[in-house]
This record gives structure tokens, C-alpha cells and sequence, in this order.
């Protein structure tokens, strides 16, 4: 979306910004040509004291019905970051209270000690390893926790909110698609199973088209899967996981990035799609068990599979 000029609209409506699109810098090319340019400003609304009495009210009672939540989704140290016991965040070095709130994930180990950490910090690290470490005791980040820091992450992409540091304030489209493929892959990690972005992000269009088979040959044929059991794990299935036989795909071209996005959907449906955790559970460990099928790096990360 082009950005508008920001001169205003003329004499007689100065109170209005211009309508036209600035194709002359911050103008449009009218209001570039004149001797005396005069910037629109967003007029600011006057309140009475009632009435900026009642909007702090209605903030003071927000805060409070959203403190419960707030803490169960950011952890105990969000409010009050000098409870943590690191005093440092580990990626800046600058003191733990200088995160900013949306991005604050603390949590409590079993020696019930509070660990605080910018959350761009866990997406970022758990892309490439195969396990999340607490960098100051290098124990692992329990399920439970990357599972309430899933929930953070989904957060934060309601509100197009980046899930990994970045330079500008709007997402582009690739870094868009960097964080579904990090959520997909979250997902999985929230059931225990350590997994590398890597591994997807390396496949070829071949793998991914036998990695698509066998996920469909696993749903349909090899697990004896019941329809009770399909609707089970992902309800409506028929509808909303596998529209297309892999045998008509084989006859037809697509490039990378379809098989990626198509790959993707289906497994963010076998993930999401039941409300029981157990049958999200299975989900990934069909995602998995293909994987393993048609990547040597994760075949051998799970032998067993």
C-alpha cells in the first residue's frame, strides 16, 4: 500500500490530509510544486477530566482482568523481571528488565529457580537445535514449558507481531514464512520430540513429494487407521488433509515452493487439527515416521522410527 502525501488537503480543509498518493517523495506531485508546504497533523481529541477520569478506570480494571492471563502466558517474572536469576538477558547482555513485555518468557526449573529470557531468543535458538537448552545450567527446557511458549508464539502472530529479531518494523513476506514453518515445527517439539528446521528446509521437490506419499500411504493403508481413528486425530478429515491423490501429483509440475506450502498445510493440519493433545501427539509422530522415511538427517536422529 503506497504511503499518502502528507501535505494537507488545501485552504479551505486544512484539517484534512491530502487523498492523493505521494509519488514525489513525501508529496504528491501538486503539493511538491508549492513555495509554502504545510504538513498535515492527526488532530488530537480533547477529553473532559470525566472523561479522562472514566478511561482510567476502564485501564486500571483492564489491567487487572488481563493480570492472570498475562502471567500464565509470559511466566511469573513478567511483571516483576528482578525475581528472575539472571539479571542479564543472554542475547543483548543488557539487564532483564530492559525486555519488552510482549517478548518476556520466564519460567521455573525444577530447583524452582525463575529463569527470564526474551522469547525471540528460544525461537531463534530451537531453529536449528535438536534440543532447547537453558543456557545458564544447560539443562533442557522442559515439554511443558515449550508448550506454554507455543501458546506465546501464537499470540504474537495474532497480532503480526515477529516470532524472531528483526531489523524492520513490517514483516516481508519470507520472514512471514519463516515463522509458519517455526511454528509447525514448535508444535512438534512441544510433544517431546527435538526436531531441526534444517531438516525441511533442505528438502528437494522429490522429497517432498515422496515425503507426501508417505504420509498419505501411512493415513490410508499401512496404519489400519479406522475412520473413527482419522476423524479422531483430524476431524473432518476428508475435507481438509488430503485434497489430492500423490499419483495424480506425480503427472503434474510444481516447483519448490508449492511442495513446501502444500507439505506444510498438511502437516499444520495433523498438528492443530483435534482438540485432544493426545491425538496432536499422534500427529506429529505420523509427520515424523514419514520424515525418517525419506530424510537420511532424521532417519538417523530417530533410528527407531
Amino acid at each position: 500500500m503506497q504511503a499518502k502525501c502528507l501535505h494537507v488537503k488545501s485552504k479551505k480543509e486544512p484539517e484534512k490530509q491530502c487523498d492523493h498518493t505521494a509519488t514525489k517523495g513525501t508529496f504528491c506531485s501538486v503539493h511538491d510544486r508549492c513555495k509554502k508546504k504545510v504538513l498535515w497533523t492527526r488532530p488530537i481529541a480533547m477529553l473532559t477530566r470525566t472523561q479522562r477520569a472514566a478511561g482510567h478506570k476502564v485501564l486500571i480494571f483492564l489491567r487487572r482482568t488481563t493480570r492472570a492471563s498475562r502471567l500464565k502466558r509470559h511466566g511469573p517474572a513478567y511483571f516483576t523481571p528482578t525475581i528472575a536469576n539472571n539479571e542479564t538477558d543472554i542475547y543483548t547482555l543488557d539487564p532483564v528488565n530492559s525486555i519488552p513485555l510482549t517478548y518476556r518468557f520466564s519460567y521455573v526449573d525444577a530447583k524452582s529457580n525463575i529463569w527470564l529470557f526474551d522469547s525471540r531468543f528460544l525461537m531463534g535458538s530451537m531453529q536449528y537445535e535438536p534440543t532447547v537448552m537453558n543456557p545458564f545450567t544447560q539443562e533442557e527446557i522442559p515439554p511443558h514449558v515449550l508448550s506454554r511458549l507455543q501458546g506465546l508464539s501464537e499470540f504474537l502472530q495474532r497480532h503480526s507481531l515477529p516470532l524472531l529479531y528483526v531489523t524492520e518494523d513490517t514483516l516481508t513476506p519470507e520472514q512471514r514464512w519463516n515463522q509458519k514453518v517455526l511454528d509447525v515445527f514448535l508444535r512438534i517439539r512441544t510433544h517431546g520430540y527435538g526436531v531441526n528446521v534444517v531438516w525441511f528446509e533442505t528438502m528437494t521437490i522429490s522429497t517432498h513429494s515422496r515425503f507426501y506419499t508417505r504420509l498419505y500411504d501411512l493415513w490410508n493403508t499401512e496404519l489400519n487407521l479406522t475412520e473413527q481413528d482419522k476423524e479422531r486425530i483430524v476431524p473432518r478429515h476428508s475435507n481438509t488433509l488430503f485434497t489430492q491423490h500423490p499419483n495424480r501429483l506425480m503427472y503434474e509440475y510444481h516447483t519448490l515452493k508449492w511442495w513446501m506450502k502444500h507439505n506444510l498445510s498438511v502437516m499444520h493440519t495433523l498438528l492443530t487439527a483435534s482438540p485432544e493433545k493426545g491425538n496432536r501427539g499422534c500427529g506429529a509422530l505420523y509427520i515424523l515416521t514419514a520424515l525418517a522415511q525419506v530424510n537420511a538427517a532424521v532417519a538417523q536422529a530417530y533410528p527407531w522410527l
